[in-house]
Parts: C-alpha cells; structure tokens; sequence
C-alpha cells in the first residue's frame, strides 16, 4: 500500500494517450514540451516493457494528435480524435480532429479506420463488449457545434454510431472521467456526480 516510482517517459511531454497491453506500457502522441511551454504536437508512440525496464522507440503515428481517447481491442490500440496545434504566420492555432489511427501490436503497422462523425478532442475513451466509446468531456465538441453525443465505434463492422450522451453536469459540460465497469460505462462530472 505504497507508492513507487514505475518509469520517467522518454520525452517531455503532456495530453498524451496511455494504454497498458500485455505487460507493455504504450504512450501515444501528445504535446512536446521545452521547460513548462507547449512545443508541438506529437505523433510519436513509445513502450515501456515492465520486466526490462527500458523504452522502446515504435513506428510513428500517421497524424500527430494531443488530447485524443485511446483504448486497446484485441490486438490493436485505437487512438481517436485529438487536437493539433499549428503556427501560421506566428500566431498559434489548434484544430480539432476527426481521424482513428489503429495500431496493430503484432505487425507493428499503424493504419486509418473510418473518420469520426465529427471532430472530437478530449474525449473519454472506453472499451465495452469490443467496442470503443468516446464519452463527450469538457475539452469535447460541445463548445464548439453545441452537439453532444456518446461516438461507437465497431470493430467488427467498421462503422461510428451515435449515442446521447449522459446527463452530467449543471451546464451539459459533460465527463470528466469515465470507466467501465461490470459491462456498463460509468462517467463523472466536475462535481464528483456519477
């Protein structure tokens, strides 16, 4: 019932997607970062092996991407949405993704799935029954479009559904944090309501 140090990530980096997989730590895309500041999106994916203790550098991914949902179906690590930030003419812009990047753990390839129904940055992702959920959170497209929805993506018939989301939050922000459990998604709001 203590604390101890696991691993230091191999860069300086923050919203990144993390997922465990057969003894292995994964750590995908994120923010880059030069002391405290924000450098550039990432599109990097690393693992950490828990009985060697080292990190090991793994194809990139296809598009770069911070503040993405993750979760791990049968043999593959599904990385979707995010954001980007880019620099144009000096001034700085984020943009907001709609893009499923699969990685497969046994061929070591990354490839796309079907975009997202709208873009979608900050999400929840949880995995239920083989299908991976994007649970709307505060950083998700509600500010943006004013629509709000729980995204299901199937592996098996490679196609998003729409869901409604859950009722959180005095103002529809939406999740904070979400889990499975028992088979069903539990989501809680910033005020601890679940």
């Amino acid at each position: 019932r203590r604390w101890s140090r696991f691993a230091t990530l191999p860069l300086s980096q923050s919203l990144h997607c993390m997922e465990w997989h057969g003894g292995v730590l994964y750590v995908a895309g994120g923010i880059g970062l030069v002391g405290n500041k924000p450098n550039r999106t990432l599109n990097t994916l690393h693992s950490f092996n828990e009985t060697t203790g080292a990190w090991e550098d793994l194809p990139p991914m296809p598009h770069a991407c911070s503040l993405a949902a993750s979760g791990i179906i049968g043999n593959e690590l599904f990385v979707a949405g995010g954001r980007v930030w880019h620099t144009v003419n000096g001034t700085g812009h984020s943009e907001d993704l709609s893009t499923l990047q699969i990685y497969d753990f046994t061929t070591r390839t990354w490839r796309l799935g079907p975009p997202l129904p709208r873009r979608r940055c900050g999400a929840c992702g949880i995995v239920v029954d083989g299908k991976l959920y994007l649970v709307s959170s505060k950083l998700s497209d509600i500010y943006y479009d004013g629509q709000s929805s729980t995204m299901v993506y199937d592996v098996q018939s490679n196609t998003w559904t729409e869901l409604p989301d859950p009722p959180l939050g005095r103002f529809g922000a939406g999740a904070m944090h979400a889990f499975a459990h028992n088979g069903r998604i539990v989501a809680f709001d910033q005020s601890g309501s679940a």
